[in-house]
């Protein structure tokens, strides 16, 4: 009887400590390219993921959200080190030219970075255009299980490199 209470009472515990998972103080952020860029290049972009959960929540997706000019390449998305992540690009269309690029748990699992864990997600992308708002957003879902935030999200500010142009011609090809 002695040790039924003893295993219940630990199950108790445990529960209570499951019971408050949440993605707080979780955040992504811009390792390179460090400072602006410029239109008609392209540059591999490397985000530090950490999942800064203090009670067990897993991140279970990421989704990395381009400006208008931002064009990512689909066979270039990758990460390091290796969790089991599967990628693909999303809501991508020629006439907003903006894109996101999504990281999703792939084995169906409660998530891939459990708390106090990071990764680095990298991703090519031309840059095509001077974009409207040069911010690049993100959001990191959680397993959903217990208390918020299971969603957590930010914004990234990006610096493109101002062009001068000496035509009209030059001028409408920015924007196209």
């Amino acid at each position: 009887m002695r040790n039924l209470l003893l295993v219940l009472m630990i199950l108790a515990v445990a529960t209570c400590a499951m019971a408050d998972r949440s993605l707080e103080g979780s955040m992504v952020t811009l390792v390179e390219p460090v400072g602006p860029v410029n239109v008609n290049e392209v540059y591999t972009f490397t985000f530090f993921v950490e999942n800064m959960s203090e009670d067990y929540e897993y991140v279970a997706d990421i989704t990395i959200g381009f400006p208008y000019g931002f064009t990512p390449y689909g066979d270039s998305i990758g990460w390091d080190p290796g969790p089991n992540w599967f990628y693909s690009t999303g809501n991508w269309t020629m006439e907003t030219m903006e894109g996101d690029v999504f990281w999703l748990d792939a084995d169906g699992g409660w998530g891939e970075l459990e708390d106090y864990e990071d990764c680095f997600v990298y991703v090519d992308v031309l840059v095509e255009a001077i974009p409207s708002r040069e911010v690049i957003t993100w959001g990191l879902q959680g397993d959903i299980y217990g208390e918020e935030p299971h969603y957590v999200s930010g914004e990234i500010e990006i610096g493109v490199t101002p062009v001068e142009v000496e035509t009209w011609t030059a001028i409408k090809a920015l924007y196209r």
